[in-house]
């Protein structure tokens, strides 16, 4: 894994442990009318086909300068709910998502996945999954496929596109 990688990939945690920790309320967003599929609905990044909850988020101070952090939350495709984080710079093209998604093991107990894609110029998309989010003491990913890395690229510029607009920015 390459240092810039390396590097990023510790910043998604440190991104993803802030988002999953604020827990204010997020402000209602209606369903829209042109939605189209990008990818199977058992995929973590298939485009939502319902309401979206949706709320500006203030990135910690470690992110990149400039970005345009959002929070939206979905809870039709997984049997829980989706929550995802997408970052954007001022003119909308995506720089990352981090998603935390649940749903029902074949146990019957809730399994919880952490994905994290990053969009940045002149290089390849590339992402991964943290293997054991549940303990945070092990860091252990795995790489995202170019297929999955795909359809979180086209649900990050989905969401730009359905962004709850008037929503204030963070205080």
């Amino acid at each position: 894994m390459s240092a810039d990688l390396f590097n990023m990939s510790r910043l998604a945690v440190v991104i993803f442990t802030a988002l999953a920790c604020m827990t204010s309320p997020a402000t209602p967003r209606a369903p829209s009318s042109t939605v189209a599929p990008a990818a199977e609905e058992s995929s973590p990044f298939a485009i939502p086909h319902s309401t979206l909850l949706c709320r500006r988020k203030e990135l910690p101070r470690s992110a990149p300068a400039g970005l345009i952090g959002y929070q939206f939350e979905d809870g039709r495709l997984m049997v829980d709910d989706r929550l995802i984080g997408p970052a954007y710079d001022s003119t909308g093209r995506p720089i990352f998502l981090i998603m935390t998604a649940t749903e029902k093991a074949a146990n019957g107990d809730r399994a919880l996945h952490v994905l994290s894609v990053f969009f940045p110029d002149n290089e390849p998309y590339s992402g991964f999954r943290v293997l054991h989010p549940e303990n945070r003491q092990d860091n252990s990913i795995e790489p995202l496929t170019p297929s999955m890395v795909a359809q979180a690229h086209d649900l990050a510029v989905w969401l730009w596109s359905h962004r709850c607009l008037r929503a204030p920015p963070p205080n």
